[in-house]
């Protein structure tokens, strides 16, 4: 069992150095893929018979429509809206949705066991400790 478990600690390590290169700044890299398609098509517009502008049209292209596939599965995926399908370009409700899960799932304010009504961030993390570490030490003492 240990041997499973260190070996699925190192293929972790390994999943997010991959998602981090693959995965990282995602939107920035589609404005990026989308501003250098609209620059190429704009020298086509200049120069309508150069081949070698329309190659790097299609690739420009591919590169942005897979960029923002990737973009909006993210997306999809944080947001975990199951009755929104994909393609239909809803960044902005995606975003919504997302920053609406993080602020419910954030605690701002505690009050410990003696009545002390807390809102630092330190202090709420402190009150949370202090609550489970108490139980928890006894079940290991006892």
């Amino acid at each position: 069992m240990m041997r499973l478990t260190s070996k699925l600690k190192l293929v972790k390590a390994k999943l997010k150095e991959w998602s981090k290169v693959h995965f990282s700044r995602l939107s920035e890299r589609t404005a990026t893929a989308k501003d250098e398609l609209h620059r190429i098509q704009k020298e086509i517009q200049q120069r309508p018979l150069d081949i070698v502008l329309a190659q790097l049209e299609i690739d420009a292209t591919e590169t942005f429509l897979e960029l923002s596939k990737q973009e909006e599965a993210s997306l999809f995926q944080k947001a975990k809206q199951k009755n929104v399908l994909l393609g239909d370009g809803n960044n902005s409700h995606f975003h919504r949705i997302v920053q609406g899960r993080k602020s419910r799932n954030t605690i701002l304010s505690i009050t410990d066991l003696q009545g002390n009504h807390m809102t630092d961030v330190n202090s709420v993390n402190a009150a949370f400790l202090s609550y489970y570490h108490h139980p928890l030490a006894e079940e290991h003492q006892g």
